[in-house]
């Protein structure tokens, strides 16, 4: 039997053609496979551009279901593969940049347990150093085996975001009354209205995505002195603010170059502004269960525009300025007081759904009806 010794809690052995781990002399893990095969000076090369090795993406996992015997790499050789690698992060404390997640991290929560000084030290910091570096494959991993529950939801925020966002989430907090979740992975996004909470997404340490939906906002001194802070979120791309008790866009919004959606649906809008125009990001912006009755001029700059939800409002035509919208693929204008169709409406050359029905409308234009392209939901 081979053995390595790599500090006074963990040792490795190969045993049985395996490379198996034991901290504290009981059997902790299998060391399965090696999963990469390069040189020192080809290793040296990923490295220089690799945060982590989560981050890797050529790895060999066809070791995984190879047989033992038939893979040409000696026992020996693995055996000390993985024994450098293991040596290398317990001399470099604990950093989890050096093992996979799946392996770094319940063997440093083992350690904590064990009372390892050193493990204890920095375990709560390695979590945080990888909300910080944001890479999805470690914090799907961090989120499916609870080791997020480990941190204090300011220790999240903090980490996830640069201080200045950061303060600005707690500010929001406070003005909500409600935590402001951090939510980093798509197939956790809360849908269902009723289990729906604030939350937050980040990329390289900057909001993305904000969702207040449903926080009892309305145009008060203290809900408008706190919207300002909005600006502050520069990298912003995706704002939800709908079921809340606005009665105008907060201003602050102007200043969000870069948002790409916009969200408002179900408060109590009446006039859209003229700065609105100047959102040249925007992508997908839905006003549905308003009181919108008129469309400023500015709307028309909006060339991005692909979704543009206007049902359940007071409008009784369809605003002219929507014909400079040439990428409008979705045009929602269900729910209002509607009684014909221009002409011009052939022109939207990239409309494939447009929803009309609950309307005035008695006659189909025949030009509408050449429309192939779309998907007419019409109900006169």
């Amino acid at each position: 039997m081979k053995e390595f010794k790599v500090n006074d809690h963990i040792i490795l052995r190969l045993e049985d053609k395996k490379t198996n781990i034991y901290v504290d002399g009981e059997l902790f893990n299998q060391c399965k496979y090696v999963l990469m095969r390069k040189t020192v000076d080809e290793l040296k090369d990923v490295l220089e551009n690799t945060e982590s090795v989560d981050d890797l993406e050529d790895l060999d996992h066809s070791l995984h279901y190879a047989k033992p015997e038939v893979v040409d790499i000696p026992l020996e050789t693995r055996l000390w593969v993985h024994c450098s690698n293991m040596q290398v992060w317990a001399e470099n404390n604990y950093d989890t940049r050096l093992l996979h997640s799946n392996l770094a991290f319940p063997l440093l929560k083992k350690l904590t347990e064990l009372g390892d000084s050193r493990a204890k030290k920095v375990f709560k910091e390695e979590i945080a150093k990888s909300i910080e570096r944001g890479n999805q494959k470690t914090l799907l991993f961090l989120k499916e085996n609870e080791y997020l529950d480990f941190l204090t939801h300011e220790e999240i925020v903090c980490a996830s975001l640069v201080p200045e966002e950061a303060e600005i989430i707690f500010e929001l907090e406070r003005l909500i009354n409600r935590k402001i979740e951090y939510m980093s992975l798509k197939e956790d996004l809360p849908i269902h209205i009723d289990y729906r909470y604030p939350y937050y997404n980040a990329q390289n340490r900057h909001v993305i995505t904000l969702d207040l939906f449903n926080c009892k906002l309305s145009k008060n001194a203290e809900i408008i002195i706190g919207l300002k802070h909005l600006k502050g979120l520069k990298h912003l791309k995706e704002l939800f603010l709908g079921i809340n008790n606005l009665s105008s866009i907060p201003e602050a919004i102007r200043d969000l170059k870069n948002l790409e959606m916009l969200s408002l649906w179900k408060n109590k809008i009446q006039n859209l502004p003229d700065w609105l125009g100047k959102l040249k990001s925007l992508k997908y912006l839905y006003l549905s269960y308003n009181q919108i009755e008129f469309f400023p001029k500015s709307i028309g700059n909006l060339k991005s525009l692909k979704e543009l939800d206007l049902d359940n409002n007071k409008l009784t035509i369809i605003p002219e300025v929507i014909k400079d919208l040439k990428n409008l693929e979705m045009l929602g204008l269900s729910n209002n007081k509607i009684r014909t169709l221009p002409d011009w409406i052939n022109e939207l050359k990239s409309l494939k759904y447009l929803y009309l029905e609950n309307n005035y409308i008695k006659i189909i234009n025949d030009d509408l009806k050449k429309l192939k392209s779309a998907y007419l939901r019409v109900r006169i």
